[in-house]
């Protein structure tokens, strides 16, 4: 049963398919912060994302620092963040390190604990006043293998929320019975050749992403295009970090799958009855792995906003 009309699910993917080379709203700006890859690291690089204000804002305003998984940018949370504005919280949208704008360094030195530590640094920023006020309530909305990012980044402290789509919160991030998303080399494909990036970032192959990580029936007629315009890549090391657990944290934590992961919940599987289903806190309806890219986007925004109003 799907919770929101076809004219909602409509205006929300125009917000996903707006190109990012328009003009963004006032109240949104990209912008360029330095970053380490670890203490004291000699070579400092730099990470793009975009900052989203509410109309009313002050230090006691929820900021959500949105991270996004392997193989997307920024641009999987555009449509959330522009929301989130609207129901009064700020957000910073990141292209983590290695990914879309941002800095591409040797990516054998982007493992977990560098993506963590790059995460943490953008949550002082957040908490300093770089981007005006200095935020009391950082909240880290992460989706996939930027889950486990967010529970490395935590760790550190500074953090008042978390919310994990994409994986269960707190448990290995193990895949059941799904095959490896189909990877390769990304000079080898089209959209990265002669980027003179170093070896070992890859990208999935073309044609295959709307299988890999959408589902049949719970998506619209311009998401695989979407998908294959707007794909990025993911360094290796991260990628290896899949199956790993995460380190727990103490903070309120909000975990939901997308009722056809198959990820979780296998190919043909419902994750209202798989196992995986059973250890998160919501199972969002007409949705595949990529809740953001899938019909049901509008029902995790309203879960998300209900429980941050009282968790963040």
């Amino acid at each position: 049963m799907r919770a929101f009309s076809a004219a909602v699910i409509a205006a929300v993917l125009a917000l996903l398919l707006a190109p990012s080379t328009v003009a963004e709203p006032a109240s949104c700006r990209g912008q360029f912060l330095s970053v380490d890859r670890y203490p004291g690291d000699p070579v400092p690089h730099r990470v793009f994302g975009e900052f989203c204000r509410p109309a009313r804002m002050g230090p006691d305003t929820p900021v959500q620092l949105l991270l996004h998984g392997a193989t997307y940018d920024h641009t999987y949370w555009n449509a959330y963040a522009r929301l989130a504005a609207a129901r009064g919280f700020a957000t910073f949208n990141l292209d983590r390190l290695g990914y879309g704008r941002s800095d591409h360094p040797d990516p054998m030195t982007l493992d977990l604990p560098a993506a963590g530590y790059v995460a943490h640094q953008v949550v002082e920023r957040l908490r300093g006043g770089t981007f005006g006020p200095r935020f009391t309530r950082v909240v880290l909305n992460a989706h996939s293998l930027g889950g486990l990012v967010a529970y490395d980044a935590a760790r550190y402290g500074g953090v008042t929320a978390m919310v994990i789509s994409g994986m269960p919160a707190g448990l290995p991030n193990i895949r059941a019975n799904a095959p490896f998303p189909p990877f390769y080399p990304a000079e080898q494909d089209p959209k990265f050749a002669g980027r003179g990036w170093a070896t070992g970032y890859l990208t999935t192959m073309p044609g295959t992403r709307v299988e890999t990580f959408l589902y049949p029936d719970t998506y619209g007629p311009a998401v695989p295009y979407l998908e294959e315009a707007r794909k990025d890549t993911v360094p290796e090391p991260e990628l290896l970090a899949i199956g790993t657990s995460p380190t727990p944290v103490d903070v309120p934590t909000l975990s939901v799958l997308g009722r056809h992961d198959m990820f979780y919940c296998g190919q043909t599987a419902d994750c209202t009855t798989a196992p995986a289903g059973q250890l998160v806190d919501a199972v969002i309806p007409d949705t595949g792995h990529s809740i953001n890219m899938s019909d049901g986007a509008p029902a995790f925004y309203t879960l998300t906003f209900r429980w941050l109003a009282g968790n963040s």
